[in-house]
């Protein structure tokens, strides 16, 4: 267990925002402008980009290099150069803030042995359709799965040990003491920088519902079926590479789902091809099915009481697809380490 001495927030101590970007967009302007609401004023806001802008808000500081394009990590990691606080939040450009979300963070971070904190990322009302669909998947126990719902929703305050950078505060001498987040690692930068908290300061991450943040959603379905295919991807490598809190059952779900879902299809159709009639085989092999069915109605029905009917059929389906492609992804990554890691050991 690395020791180090860490400075305690304050309650006038200084934050330092750093959110990545490849160029200025309407949510970043929207992220800044929420910046300048904020009821607690000590603190500064850097812009790391590729492509440089000007700001008219004297809090924030645009900072461009061209050499880390694409980079997620080195970009947030320009924060290790140029930030002044004593606390570190990790923000996207679309996430924006309540107004009293830095004094939430002080009170939250003068806790006594918190290193690191987050908050859930919540849809926001001005989504449109096909987002809050999105927002939906995210925000239900089958969508969610293996990330949980705490990162959608307010839930009781916990201890977690991975969180996504959209929304992780840390302390200033702790980041440092890390070394900062991985390069060229993305996504899944912040999956590693909490496992090394865990593993150097024997800390998670402190989740507080206080700490509630707005996350514009990727829409239904391409955006969001994208996304969640980077996820599956990282996630089946960091399995296998980092099993202290990758190698769980529920991120193994939706490739289980879906090696079964080619079961019962080549299963079934050996059985008609060669006109074998065997009843209770079917009775036993489409049980898991009619109960993944159960589970989806009574999803869309919850979804549809607290959005409304449209985004409750798009969220099933989103829910669904979400499942097979992220099982797959996840596969191919899983398997392409196994195998990387057996080669190693046999050489």
């Amino acid at each position: 267990m690395s020791k180090i001495k860490h400075i305690k927030a304050k309650k006038a101590a200084f934050i330092s925002i750093i959110i990545p970007v490849e160029r200025e967009t309407n949510f970043l302007k929207e992220a800044i402008y929420r910046y300048s609401k904020q009821t607690y004023r000590n603190f500064e806001l850097l812009i790391s980009t590729t492509e440089t802008f000007e700001t008219k808000y004297k809090f924030a500081r645009i900072i461009t290099d061209k050499k880390i394009s694409t980079d997620v990590s080195a970009k947030r990691n320009k924060i290790l150069k140029f930030g002044k606080g004593e606390i570190f939040i990790f923000n996207d450009d679309d996430v924006f803030v309540p107004s009293k979300y830095l004094k939430n963070v002080i009170k939250i971070m003068n806790k006594k042995n918190v290193l690191a904190a987050c908050g859930p990322l919540l849809t926001p009302l001005s989504d449109d359709t096909m987002q809050k669909a999105s927002g939906a998947v995210w925000e239900s126990y089958m969508g969610s799965l293996g990330a949980g719902i705490h990162r959608s929703r307010k839930l009781k305050a916990r201890t977690i040990y991975d969180f996504p950078a959209a929304n992780l505060i840390v302390r200033g001498d702790i980041f440092k003491k890390i070394g900062g987040f991985e390069k060229k690692l993305y996504p899944g930068e912040d999956t590693k920088l909490c496992l090394l908290i865990l593993n150097q300061f024997k800390k998670g991450i402190y989740y507080d519902p206080r700490l509630s943040v707005y996350h514009h959603r990727k829409a239904l379905f391409i955006p969001h079926l994208k996304q969640i295919g980077r996820y599956g991807s990282q996630r089946g490598w960091f399995s296998l590479a980092y099993p202290e809190t990758s190698f769980q059952l529920q991120y193994f779900f939706p490739t289980i789902f879906l090696l079964y879902l080619v079961i019962l299809f080549l299963g079934s159709f050996l059985l008609y091809f060669f006109k074998i009639n065997r009843p209770n085989f079917y009775r036993l092999v489409f049980l898991p099915l009619f109960v993944y069915s159960l589970l989806l109605l009574f999803e869309g029905v919850n979804i549809a009481r607290k959005k409304n009917l449209l985004v409750s059929i798009l969220a099933v389906i989103g829910i669904i697809l979400t499942h097979l492609y992220y099982g797959w992804k996840f596969l191919k990554s899983f398997v392409k380490k196994f195998f990387l890691k057996l080669f190693s050991f046999l050489e």
